[in-house]
């Protein structure tokens, strides 16, 4: 529920629920902004503050999560979860949840021939964007700078996206991993042992650890 419609209930308990709802949004972001600005602190010991630093958005969603929790009789927007593990898609014949198998060949009437080509092309432009995705992450990732030091299993992702992660997508019916090319410095980050290091004139600049 957007934090915007918590205000169109002008009763008490309306009244109530915005203003806890705002409290907690405004926590969990201020948390989160504190808890990943501390890595560069003074505050307690370094690798507590990588932690807090790496895990802050986790931390501060956990936290207010729980105090939620203990206020609940004020009656917050919570997410409404499902009480069993399910497809929560609704089958429009049958009125009952799909099975988790999706037959490629059709489920209320068989897939025609002709879209089999048809999908081809879309196919094709999406292995296409996955394999370059691969290749241009690989080379952004091998900078000499980054200084990597890397196992034989390098590439091993792009062989489970392709024997594993696709075709399970397919059958259960679940959507495709995207390609991204910017999460990969990212991921090469959190991977990385990287220190702060003071600029000439002010400023700090991170470099990796060798």
């Amino acid at each position: 529920m957007s934090l915007f419609q918590l205000y169109d209930d002008d009763s008490t308990i309306g009244r109530a629920r915005a203003f806890s709802g705002t409290l907690l949004f405004l926590g969990t972001y201020f948390l989160a902004t504190f808890l990943k600005t501390i890595k560069s602190g003074v505050l307690l010991h370094p690798n507590i503050r990588a932690i807090l630093s790496n895990y802050g958005v986790i931390i501060a969603i956990i936290l207010f999560s729980f105090l939620n929790w203990i206020f609940r009789d004020v009656g917050n927007a919570t997410l409404q979860v499902p009480s069993k593990f399910e497809p929560t898609y609704i089958n429009p014949s049958t009125n009952q949840t799909r099975a988790w198998i999706v037959n490629p060949m059709g489920v209320n009437k068989p897939f025609p021939a002709w879209g089999i080509g048809f999908c081809a092309l879309p196919a094709l432009g999406l292995t296409f964007l996955g394999y370059m995705d691969q290749n241009v992450s690989t080379l952004i990732v091998n900078r000499k700078d980054h200084k990597l030091r890397k196992g034989p299993a390098y590439h091993l992702d792009l062989f489970i996206c392709g024997a594993f992660i696709y075709p399970i997508c397919c059958f259960l019916g679940l959507p495709f991993t995207h390609a991204s090319t910017v999460p990969c410095l990212i991921h090469l980050i959190s991977l990385s042992t990287r220190e702060t290091v003071h600029l000439e004139g002010g400023g700090t600049t991170t470099k990796v650890c060798v």
